[in-house]
């Protein structure tokens, strides 16, 4: 029997380790003794050593910085020893509470890999002097021969290896410029989860545990608390120190790691009351915003209209709101510009006014829901006639008794002066087509449609056809008008 098998070997006990070290539901646990490594695991599941999740930090899916060194160095769980998963647990949680942006070869630049025979892989400081991590016992012999097998959803994304590899020393070998220089001599020159004895960083103080052993390794010659050699740290120098003090780091954006301690972590119930708090509060501030924000004048949602086109085929847009029609052209009077000054009133108030100002005095034909206002008959030229229907050729005026017809006029034709055979054809018939020009006034139509909050305004300009009365407009665009 192991030394932490009594913490699992019960479904309650089981309960209360998943609850202590937040194991998700998700997540299958079954204990595992040490011969039981290769006989017991199955395809997917990884075999985790315990005292991992009592003094090294391990959480389950792995962090980050843990997950992708154990990837890179192709390490299985089972081959680490306990040092290894205190060390990558202290730099995992560090970066998380100051946000210093660390990765798995800050850690490989500061740490050297070895293998100790039959007791696994383990890690050692590159510089004695400067150490990243302090407070690690000198002996593991009684916590390394109990196994948990994890199964389920106990990794996201890319995961460790769960085979036993070994480490590629090209790949895994130190570079400088892969480093975050800033971000380590930052954290190593920082004064934070300080011992009894003024070691830096202690393994117990940033993780949280009590250790089950309080015999550390020896501190030799490194800094330590309020030592003048703080200053001097710079891991892109040889030996990891300056000859001189060096000015202080400065990152942005980087927190106080026992504020961020503090601060509850993000899965347990009160934080997501928390947040569904100020979430609720956050949306009646903007509902009482909004309601301070008012319109000079709300529009009245008129009733809708079926429109149709003169050949009786229903238009894609004939169900809308009773429209505000304006005619436009192109000479504009003062009369036209005066109620544009006003102030205060609304686009359809002004509309309306445009409105008035050009159609017709009398009183409005039944036909006028389905056709635009009358057009001037002043606008039109001399010597054209409206011709009700363009399908139909116009009728030849027969003159009455006693009344001489007008006879036509040929045109006459003109000299040219003469040209030269190479010339293009196409440009003698342009000029032979200029004399029939004819330029005929252009109108131009807008359509306000108040079918809702968003009121739509149609304008066209196109042919059109001449009737009596009335105009319609051959071609029109349609465009939304976001607000007025």
């Amino acid at each position: 029997m192991g030394r932490f098998e009594k913490l699992v070997n019960t479904p309650a006990a089981m309960e209360v380790f998943r609850a202590k070290y937040r194991i998700p539901p998700g997540v299958g646990l079954r204990y595992c003794p040490l011969e039981g490594i290769v006989t017991d695991k199955r395809l997917g599941e990884v075999v985790i050593p315990m005292i991992a999740f009592i003094e090294g930090g391990m959480t389950l899916p792995m962090r980050r910085i843990t997950r992708e060194y154990l990837f890179n160095y192709r390490l299985a769980p089972q081959q680490c020893a306990p040092n290894m998963f205190k060390i990558l647990g202290c730099v995992d949680v560090l970066d998380e509470r100051m946000n210093l942006g660390l990765t798995w070869h800050d850690v490989a630049y500061l740490y050297e890999c070895h293998r100790l025979g039959d007791e696994g892989y383990y890690l050692k400081s590159r510089n004695e002097d400067v150490r990243l991590i302090s407070c690690l016992p000198v002996s593991n012999k009684t916590v390394k021969n109990d196994f948990l097998i994890a199964s389920g959803e106990w990794f996201d994304g890319i995961h460790c290896p769960t085979r036993a590899g070994n480490p590629d020393k090209s790949h895994v070998a130190p570079r400088l410029s892969l480093v975050n220089v800033p971000a380590l001599n930052y954290l190593l020159r920082s004064e934070i989860y300080v011992s009894e004895d003024g070691q830096l960083r202690a393994a117990h103080l940033v993780l949280g545990y009590q250790p089950l052993s309080s015999s550390f390794q020896a501190i030799g010659h490194a800094i330590r608390a309020g030592s003048p050699r703080l200053a001097r740290i710079d891991v892109s120098r040889d030996g990891f120190l300056a000859d001189h003090d060096l000015p202080p780091v400065v990152l942005p954006g980087v927190r106080n790691p026992y504020l961020a301690e503090q601060l509850p972590p993000p899965d347990e119930p009160g934080v997501a009351v928390q947040v569904e708090e100020e979430a609720e509060s956050s949306r009646l501030s903007l509902e009482e915003e909004i309601d301070e924000f008012h319109f000079e004048e709300e529009v009245q949602q008129s009733p809708l209209a079926e429109f149709s086109d003169p050949e009786g085929e229903r238009d894609r847009h004939s169900a809308v709101g009773a429209p505000s029609l304006v005619i436009c052209s192109d000479d504009t009077s003062d009369e036209e510009t005066e109620p544009m000054a006003g102030k205060g009133k609304t686009l359809k108030e002004l509309l309306g006014s445009r409105g008035k100002g050009q159609s017709s005095k009398g009183p409005p034909s039944p036909q006028a829901k389905a056709l635009p206002p009358v057009v001037p008959q002043g606008t039109l030229e001399p010597g054209l006639k409206v011709n009700p229907d363009l399908k139909k050729k116009r009728p030849v005026d027969t003159p009455e008794e006693g009344e001489v017809a007008a006879q036509p006029t040929k045109q006459q034709k003109t000299a040219r002066a003469p040209r030269s055979r190479r010339g293009n054809s196409s440009e003698s018939r342009d000029e032979e087509s200029l004399a029939d020009v004819r330029v005929t006034p252009r109108v131009f139509f807008l359509f306000l449609y108040w079918g809702g909050s968003n009121p739509i305004v149609r304008v066209g300009e196109g042919s059109i056809c001449f009737y009596p009365k009335y105009a319609i407009l051959h071609h029109t665009m349609s465009l939304k008008v976001k607000s007025i």
